[in-house]
């Protein structure tokens, strides 16, 4: 491991990896094994100690590092983060959140269910739709990262940040157990990622960190763990700041 304060591990799962009439049940296994493979490689290759908060939110037990792991389709991210905050000692957390686009048959009822009418109003209003599509995954992969580094669950997807691309500043707020915290809770900065071949989608990603402060953090170093990759298509980088709580809307 380098000097960088902030990893991002990928690894993209060929047909030869899952193969066969157990496939469907086979993938979720061999997806969940490659991503502990990639966080031991990210940890420096030793195996260390997990342990899960209340709602499931794995953690190294002795607490030298954060990370998250993430799989939908062929793809696995997992996101480490070996910093520790200046004014708690504890390491600074994340999440990460990938997912496989295609039109999925409940995708209207999460909308309706989980997003603000900004956001709502923001995905309706593309004219084409893959756009439309599009705007759907990135905010939900932004509302789950969110939801993975707070240790929440899905019920708690309303307290989530309103995440709207095409505008230049939008409100920003941030929930800390469950309560709005615009004072003691710490800076958050997340990245989008949308890989794919050519000008086609195939995953959209996003991945947080904590920040130690105001000072721009450092953006994750980014690894493949697999011969096979996907070539990067288009990234953002969104910074979130407490009071007043605004952050920059990157257009996408």
């Amino acid at each position: 491991m380098n000097t960088a304060s902030f990893y991002l591990g990928l690894s993209f799962l060929s047909n030869d990896a899952v193969s066969g009439r157990e496939a469907g049940s086979r993938r979720g296994d061999v997806s969940h094994r490659e991503g502990r493979r990639i966080l031991g490689l990210l940890d420096g290759g030793s195996p260390a100690a997990l342990r899960t908060e209340i709602l499931g939110r794995p953690y190294f037990a002795d607490r030298h590092a954060d990370f998250s792991v993430s799989h939908s389709g062929s793809m696995i991210a997992v996101s480490f983060l070996p910093e520790r905050s200046a004014q708690t000692g504890f390491p600074l957390r994340t999440g990460c959140d990938i997912q496989y686009v295609n039109s999925r048959k409940n995708r209207d009822k999460i909308i309706r269910q989980f997003f603000s009418r900004a956001e709502r109003v923001y995905i309706a209003a593309a004219c084409a739709a893959q756009e439309r599509l599009l705007r759907f995954y990135r905010i939900w992969v932004l509302k789950e990262c969110f939801i993975k580094a707070n240790g929440l669950s899905v019920f708690d997807m309303r307290k989530c940040p309103v995440f709207i691309f095409n505008t230049e500043q939008a409100a920003f707020y941030t929930y800390s157990r469950g309560v709005p915290d615009k004072i003691a809770h710490p800076w958050f900065t997340f990245y989008v990622y949308e890989y794919g071949r050519g000008a086609s989608v195939g995953y959209v990603l996003a991945a947080a960190r904590e920040r130690n402060g105001p000072v721009s953090s450092s953006q994750p170093e980014v690894s493949w763990f697999s011969p096979d990759t996907l070539p990067l298509i288009r990234s953002a980088e969104i910074n979130a700041v407490v009071s007043p709580v605004k952050t920059v809307r990157p257009k996408i």
